[in-house]
C-alpha cells in the first residue's frame, strides 16, 4: 500500500515541531529553575501553570505569536514519579497587591519588548495582528491563573525568543507542544526535583548566551530601520540601558525596589521623552 505524500509530509513536519517543542521547554527551564530555587515554590506547579498559560495566550492571539511564558521572577529522591502539582489558593494580602503593581512594570515592558523581537525575527508585525492588546490581555491572564494556583506569575520568555532566533523555527505550533510537554512533566513528581539539581552555573551559562542573542537582535532592529546608533541621542539612551540592566543598579523608595530590565526599560522610556531629538542619520 502507497502512502500519501502530503500526509507523510504533514506528519513529518508534526514529529519535527513537537521535538522542537520539547527543546524550546529545556530552553525554559533555565529560568524556571533558577526562580524556583531562590523562592522555593513547587516546579511542577510552575511547569503546569507554563503549560495553561500557554495554551491561554495562544488561544487568545489566534495561534499566531511564537512565544512561550513560564515563571518570572531539595532533591525534594524520595519524590513520587506520579503526583498531582502542590497547587495553593491564593490569600487577600492588600499590602502585596500595593508592592507588586508597581513591579508590574517590568514584565509589561518585557512582554512589550518581546514581542518587537520576535516580530523582527519572523517578519511579522504583531503589534497589529494580533494586536498588543491581545497578546498583553493573554500574559495578563496567563498570569493571574498561575498565581491563583500558587505559582510566580508569568512572563513571556526572552531566552525561548533567543532560541527561535537562533534555530529559525517560527511555527507557533512549537510552543503549543512545548506547552503540551511541560502538562505532562507536571504530574511527574520525580522531575521536580531533578530540577532542582540541576547546577545554577550551567544555567546561567545557557541564560548569558540567550539574553545577549536577544540584545542583539534589538541593536539589529534598530540598525536595519536606519538608526544611527553613534549619534548622541541615541547613544546615550541605549549606553543607560545596557548598564542599568546588566550592571545591577537599582532604585529604592522605601520597600519598593525597582531593578534589572524594569529600571532599564523605564530610563529608556523617560530619556526618549525628555531628550532632543537632533538630526540622527536615516540610511
Amino acid at each position: 500500500m502507497s502512502r500519501n505524500p502530503n500526509t507523510s509530509t504533514a506528519y513529518d513536519f508534526r514529529m519535527r515541531d513537537s521535538l522542537v517543542g520539547a527543546q524550546m521547554l529545556f530552553v525554559a527551564f533555565g529560568a524556571l529553575v533558577l526562580v524556583l530555587l531562590l523562592t522555593g515554590l513547587d516546579p511542577n506547579v510552575a511547569l503546569f501553570t507554563a503549560d495553561v498559560g500557554t495554551l491561554l495566550f495562544q488561544s487568545l492571539t489566534k495561534r499566531m505569536v511564537p512565544i512561550f511564558l513560564a515563571s518570572s521572577f531539595a532533591p525534594i529522591f524520595e519524590a513520587a514519579w506520579f503526583a498531582v502539582p502542590a497547587f495553593v489558593l491564593p490569600e487577600w494580602n492588600l499590602q502585596a497587591v500595593l508592592f507588586i503593581v508597581p513591579v508590574a512594570i517590568a514584565p509589561a515592558i518585557e512582554h512589550f519588548g518581546d514581542i518587537l523581537a520576535i516580530g523582527h525575527v519572523t517578519g511579522k508585525d504583531y503589534l497589529k495582528e494580533p494586536g498588543i492588546h491581545r497578546t498583553m490581555m493573554g500574559d495578563g491572564l496567563a498570569t493571574s491563573l498561575a498565581s491563583f494556583l500558587g505559582s510566580p506569575p508569568n512572563t513571556t520568555y526572552s531566552e525561548v525568543t533567543g532560541a527561535v532566533t537562533l534555530t529559525r523555527m517560527y511555527n507557533p505550533a512549537i510552543m503549543t507542544w512545548a506547552a503540551m510537554f511541560a502538562i505532562v512533566l507536571a504530574f511527574i513528581g520525580k522531575i521536580g526535583a531533578i530540577l532542582q539539581t540541576i547546577p545554577v552555573p550551567v544555567m546561567g551559562g545557557i541564560m548569558l548566551l540567550l539574553f545577549g542573542a536577544i540584545t542583539v537582535v534589538g541593536l539589529n532592529s534598530l540598525v536595519k530601520a536606519g538608526d544611527d546608533l553613534t549619534e548622541p541621542r541615541n547613544l546615550s539612551i541605549i549606553a543607560l540601558i545596557l548598564v542599568f540592566g546588566i550592571g545591577g543598579m537599582t532604585f529604592d523608595v522605601g520597600e519598593f525596589s525597582l531593578k534589572g530590565i524594569g529600571l532599564a526599560g523605564i530610563v529608556g522610556v523617560v530619556l526618549n521623552l525628555v531628550l532632543p531629538k537632533g538630526g540622527g542619520v536615516k540610511k
